[in-house]
């Protein structure tokens, strides 16, 4: 009854007899939260109506409906809200501990510690989609504070790191809270201990990664606005997501995925179900949010920007150096998503040229794998399940649609990357033909890869072949092979052309090269 009593107590402070003004105005704010939280009588009811799970649900609605109207709001009143979850955080850490040594045996022990430990996830869950949400929406908060939640709390919770005594330092020169399971992990002695904030950790995680469409919104604000790095997307795409509960709905990749590819409404009907009832609700609030608010053309058109930088810069860099092989499966769900012939038109946040990215863009992720590829196979990171998404990686790049328009009559079409770079005269390129001439010779390359690899007497041709190529030398055994003598005119056209193609990068090189005489 808790939320009655507020909306009385807020009717009372907008009468006019009341006192003054500012009574007034804030009665008017907690009671038009009050009322939207009694619209969402649907999202209220996909939660048993006498349970934790319902009441974090009422919290996150009624807080979430505070943050969107805290555009008059003081940021000190903000930090209050951040710095008291972190707290709250640690508050139900401390109580959980206090019955995780209780008596097994005695049934009363264990009904405390079930509900603690039910109380803890559930809060966990409000916890880190409000910090989500709050800086997905920018909203007025402290810098100190807002620098410390994203980098020093959420940066190592998604990087899955413990014991930071960086975080421990800043909190308290800022006065900040610490969250126990970042900053005290080896504190202790005790395996229990240690084993329980481990969990705290992966619950913490688990949530935000559920929350990578939000946190990649933030990263696309700092990117337009500051030209700062993608600090979320690097957070999760290099961390260990294999160990992430694949159970609670979406997996990261395909949330990253559907944001950068999909517009609003159409993420929500692309979002499956979540096991979990309180992330499931959280997940229609947010999905309701995002398909009815105006269609917003500046965040579509900073999203494409940021889209385009990624898929030139920020991913190509990532997979030469093997930085984390999962930045491979991202690519691959955004070419499928967008090649996916089910997902209308419309649905899809395209480009000025009405493409996914630029041509440039296609010729650099080629690049890109094929050096990924090279380097791959010849040390230990490679194995089947690498190869297989790194050919399945692309293969989708090559089956992208492409809407060009023909130099002679003006006319627009549409076909795969493919067929495109295939077909036609340089001319017909419109200034692109050296990127699509290596495209040709990147489908030439996958298919002779693709070939050799089925045999194991062929695979360890192609992996002698790449190391004589990488050492500049020439392995006359392997030159028998006609899939290797098919395969050096490919890499020779492939050195012609990013001569042309990537001039800085052979600037380098060749200043990287050591000369003994030189003095």
């Amino acid at each position: 009854h808790m939320w009655s009593f507020t909306e009385r107590v807020a009717t009372l402070m907008c009468d006019n007899d009341c006192g003054s003004n500012r009574h007034i105005q804030t009665g008017q704010a907690v009671h038009s939260i009050c009322t939207e939280l009694r619209s969402h009588k649907d999202t209220l009811e996909m939660i048993p109506s006498i349970s934790l799970e319902r009441e974090c649900l009422k919290r996150f609605l009624v807080l979430r409906a505070f943050i969107a109207n805290s555009s008059g709001i003081k940021s000190s009143t903000l930090s209050v809200v951040v710095s008291s979850i972190l707290e709250n955080i640690n508050n139900l850490h401390d109580i959980w501990m206090c019955h995780e040594n209780e008596n097994e045996v005695d049934l009363v022990a264990r009904f405390r510690k079930a509900k603690a430990s039910t109380a803890k996830t559930a809060y966990i869950e409000l916890s880190m989609s409000l910090l989500s949400i709050m800086l997905r929406d920018n909203v007025n908060l402290d810098k100190a504070l807002r620098e410390y939640v994203r980098d020093h709390i959420m940066i190592n919770i998604l990087m899955n790191r413990t014991a930071r005594n960086d975080v421990v330092q800043v909190g308290i020169m800022l006065k900040l809270p610490t969250l126990h399971f970042l900053g005290r992990s080896g504190c202790s002695s005790s395996s229990a201990i240690s084993d329980h904030l481990k969990e705290m950790l992966s619950m913490c995680r688990n949530s935000l990664m559920c929350r990578s469409d939000h946190l990649l919104l933030h990263d696309v604000e700092c990117r337009v606005r500051n030209n700062k790095d993608a600090t979320f997307l690097r957070a999760i795409v290099r961390s260990d997501l294999s160990k992430m509960e694949q159970s609670s709905g979406s997996s990261p990749v395909a949330i990253i995925a559907n944001r950068l590819v999909l517009t609003p409404r159409a993420m929500m009907s692309h979002r499956p179900d979540s096991s979990d009832l309180l992330r499931g609700a959280i997940d229609n609030k947010f999905g309701i949010h995002e398909a009815t608010r105006i269609h917003n053309a500046n965040e579509e058109e900073s999203i494409v920007r940021f889209r385009e930088w990624v898929l030139c810069s920020f991913f190509p860099g990532d997979i030469k150096s093997n930085a984390s092989s999962y930045i491979v499966d991202v690519l691959t769900c955004m070419f499928n998503t967008y090649s996916n012939c089910e997902i209308a038109d419309g649905d899809k946040v395209r480009d000025a040229t009405g493409n996914l990215a630029s041509i440039s863009a296609y010729m650099k992720i080629a690049n890109s794998l094929k050096e990924c590829f090279c380097n791959a196979i010849t040390t230990k990171a490679w194995n089947d399940h690498f190869n297989e998404s790194l050919i399945s990686s692309a293969q989708s790049l090559l089956s992208l649609p492409l809407l060009y328009e023909h130099a002679a009559t003006g006319e627009k079409d549409t076909e795969p990357l493919k067929s495109w770079a295939s077909s036609g005269g340089a001319a017909s390129k419109g200034g692109h033909a050296d990127e699509a001439a290596y495209i040709v010779e990147f489908a030439k390359w996958l298919d002779i890869c693709k070939h050799m690899l089925r045999d194991e007497e062929t695979s360890s041709s192609l992996r002698d072949f790449v190391v004589s190529r990488k050492r500049a030398e020439q392995n006359e055994v392997a030159l028998m092979c006609p899939e290797i003598q098919a395969l050096r005119e490919v890499f020779d056209a492939f050195e012609r052309l990013e001569i042309k193609l990537f001039p800085q990068a052979q600037t380098l090189q060749a200043s990287a090269v050591f000369n003994p005489y030189q003095r």
